[in-house]
């Protein structure tokens, strides 16, 4: 079942924010999480916990 884009962006977007800040990093290097949740937090601070529900799965 592909989804439109809209539909992608609201079910995965903050989680595909938060694998292209770990792109070219190891996957147990914290600094690419830190660096995601200092620029989030000042921009948009109401998608962190979104990024926390796809990153765990429950969206």
């Amino acid at each position: 079942m592909s989804l439109k884009p809209r539909e992608h962006d609201r079910k995965y977007g903050e989680l595909d924010h938060v694998i292209r800040a770990y792109l070219g990093h190891r996957a147990d290097d914290d600094e690419p999480l830190t660096a995601y949740l200092r620029h989030t937090w000042r921009t948009r601070p109401w998608a962190i916990p979104i990024a926390e529900e796809q990153l765990r799965g429950r969206a």
